[in-house]
């Protein structure tokens, strides 16, 4: 499938950072949440970093940068 992926924004609630991310694809758009470590998908959030967020698809890792 393809898809779009876009961060919406990152914060942290308690003690645990989290990372919303739009997900667009040919039958729509879904917000989704994650923590690090948590997974949609094949999608695995791997770190949350001062401006960006870092992600991997298997084995191609991403970062995502927050302006």
């Amino acid at each position: 499938i393809d898809a779009t992926l876009s961060l919406v924004c990152f914060y942290t609630s308690g003690n645990v950072e989290n990372a919303r991310f739009k997900i667009k694809t040919p039958d729509g758009e879904e917000l989704i949440k994650l923590s690090k470590g948590d997974k949609f998908e094949s999608l695995e959030l791997q770190d949350i970093l001062a401006a960006e967020v870092e992600v991997s698809n298997y084995a191609h890792e991403v970062l995502l940068n927050m302006y």
